[in-house]
C-alpha cells in the first residue's frame, strides 16, 4: 500500500521525529528521497519523557510526534488509539489514516476510498465496520 504521496499533497512538509522514522517501514528509512520529509528532534526531551511517564505503554515514536506537534503548532496524524488520547489531552490536532483519506478524497487527490479502505484492511489495518461505514458516507460513496 503506498500512500505516501497523498502527504506532500495535503500538507506539503511534512515533519517527522527521529524514533518514527526508526519504527516505521523501510519507505522512511531514506529521508533523501523524500524532499517533502524532514526529520526534526523535538527540543524538549521533559515532553517526550513525561508523556511516556504517564503512559508507559506510548511508543517512543508517539511521544515524539506529539512534542513536535505542540513544539512547532502542527497537526499530528497518528492511528494508535493510545497515542491519540494522548495527543487529545495535549489537545494536538489530529487526524489518522482515515481523515487523511476522506482529506484527500474531497480534494480530488484520491477518486476512491472503498478501494483504499480494502486494501487497508488486506494489510493488517484495522477499523470497526462502523467507523468504515461513517468513512464511506463522509465521502459520499455510502
Amino acid at each position: 500500500m503506498r500512500l505516501l504521496y497523498l502527504l506532500p499533497r495535503a500538507y506539503g512538509t511534512v515533519a517527522v521525529p527521529p524514533a518514527v522514522v526508526t519504527e516505521v517501514t523501510p519507505e522512511l528509512a531514506d529521508l533523501s528521497s523524500h524532499a517533502w520529509l524532514v526529520e526534526i528532534q523535538p527540543r524538549s526531551r521533559t515532553t517526550v519523557e513525561a508523556l511516556r511517564k504517564t503512559r508507559p505503554a506510548l511508543h517512543a515514536g508517539e511521544a515524539e510526534a506529539i512534542a513536535l506537534a505542540i513544539e512547532i503548532g502542527c497537526p499530528l496524524i497518528i492511528d494508535e488509539r493510545l497515542g491519540s488520547r494522548a495527543a487529545a489531552e495535549q489537545r494536538v490536532p489530529k487526524t489518522g489514516v482515515l481523515g487523511l483519506l476522506v482529506a484527500a478524497h474531497r480534494e480530488g487527490l484520491l477518486s476512491e476510498i472503498e478501494l483504499v479502505l480494502d486494501e487497508l484492511m488486506r494489510v493488517g489495518f484495522r477499523a470497526s465496520p462502523q467507523l468504515i461505514d461513517h468513512i464511506l458516507h463522509l465521502a459520499d460513496e455510502a
